[in-house]
């Protein structure tokens, strides 16, 4: 479980490395971009550890990936339907991917010249559409079973873990 949490965090930076390049048009800009995350000792921490975290950095990086290199200007529905699966399967690894590729995906579309073609919109609207239907089943049955979309308790601790009151 160990080695398939690193391998999904070190696939991430790939993605990661990708996207630089694609951003800053430099690949030393996009060697820089994965040493910093790379080497943070979050991501360290991360790769090593059996939990969600892999899971959902590789989903976020991946749904960025398919969002501006693969299917940049791409307003198919084949585009639109692989971006919403990512994001929706991204949304059951953990609830913050729906907050950080959801504002991506706005942030895309609304920065894109053509933001108010209707292609655009089709994409966007079939991409969210598809992810509500591939997530909504999973967060309907927490709220129905624990009264809220996440069956985490509140102020929740680990016993290893200094009680939250010490701050």
């Amino acid at each position: 479980m160990r080695l398939g949490s690193l391998a999904l965090c070190l696939a991430s930076l790939v993605f990661i490395y990708i996207i630089a390049q694609k951003a800053s048009g430099e690949r030393a800009v996009a060697r820089f971009t994965v040493a910093l995350v790379g080497l943070l000792p979050i991501f360290g921490m991360t790769c090593g550890t059996i939990n969600n975290d892999s899971s959902s950095i590789f989903a976020m990086a991946f749904f960025l990936w398919l969002l501006i290199v693969k299917f940049a200007d791409d307003d198919s529905p084949r585009a639109a339907v692989l971006l919403g699966l990512c994001l929706g399967l991204g949304m059951l690894c953990k609830a913050t991917v729906a907050l950080c590729d959801g504002a991506a995906i706005l942030a895309y579309f609304a920065w894109r010249k053509d933001y108010r073609s209707s292609s655009a919109w089709r994409t966007l609207i079939i991409a969210l559409v598809i992810s509500a239907i591939v997530a909504s089943p999973w967060y309907i049955r927490n709220f129905m079973l624990y009264g809220k979309f996440s069956p985490i308790e509140n102020g929740f601790t680990n016993p290893a873990l200094p009680a939250p009151s010490y701050g």
